[in-house]
């Protein structure tokens, strides 16, 4: 019976591990283009980057709170990130050139990449929460 309590807790804790692990090793990307405008966004569990160069030279970087990213990863843990690229986007104007083309991509910590496009401004109401906590920590890079 000792024996399978001890191997109880120890899954217990292998599954609060990799439950965290996969909040802390995520990768996300914001990135909204035109012809005239380019604006890219990489954020981790550690920091945020922020660019305006397409060729990123001016790669702006800041430090990202325990805070900001509990929070960031609580908007992500209520999207099905699995079927991101599935989202229907509002609008279709990044077709004709009416809005700057955006795309999130959310890689996991196996590697695994998922990401949906939608014109810049305009995301699917599933994941603007998310973009809209982005695009304001991004705002604060100096």
């Amino acid at each position: 019976m000792k024996y399978f309590l001890t191997l109880a807790l120890l899954l217990n804790f292998n599954c609060f591990k990799a439950a965290q692990n996969q909040f802390q090793d995520m990768q996300i990307t914001y990135n909204a283009a035109t012809r005239g405008f380019y604006f890219n966004v990489e954020l981790n569990s550690k920091e945020i980057k922020v660019s305006e160069d397409r060729s990123n030279n001016d790669v702006k970087i800041a430090t990202i709170t325990s805070e900001q990213w509990k929070e960031i990863s609580s908007l992500i843990g209520n999207i099905d990130v699995g079927r991101m690229h599935e989202l229907k986007a509002p609008s279709e104007n990044r077709n004709v050139d009416g809005a700057a083309f955006a795309a999130l991509s959310i890689e996991n910590y196996k590697g695994l990449s998922n990401e949906a496009s939608f014109d810049h401004g305009n995301p699917p109401p599933q994941i603007k929460q998310l973009i809209d906590r982005i695009l304001s920590l991004a705002e604060t890079v100096e």
